[in-house]
């Protein structure tokens, strides 16, 4: 996750709490894509944007956990593939507080 197109940013603040966030992607040119969802009829500049997006491999991101477990309980290996993510952010929280 985080490339050049959507950078990763993690972060502690000063309560030491945790800041992961992966930046919002970048907003398509103001055309519109024709009804039909063809490129005749769209503005190409537009058309082109939401093609590299949906079928670029540089927009998708993998992510794999070899082994999941929370305290005695293990919750095994997760993986996904292929996400696309248009913004991201987690931030941990001390309920105490």
């Amino acid at each position: 996750m985080g490339n050049s197109l959507q950078p990763l940013l993690f972060d502690v603040d000063g309560t030491g709490n945790f800041l992961l966030e992966i930046d919002t992607m970048a907003a398509p040119p103001g055309g519109s894509v024709a009804d039909n969802g063809l490129r005749n009829g769209s503005d190409a500049a537009t058309w082109d944007f939401y093609n590299n997006y949906y079928s670029s491999s540089e927009y998708k991101s993998n992510v794999s956990i070899g082994n999941f477990s929370v305290n005695a309980r293990d919750f095994g290996s997760a993986r996904i593939e292929g996400m696309i993510v248009q913004h991201l952010k987690i931030q941990t929280k001390d309920l105490g507080q």
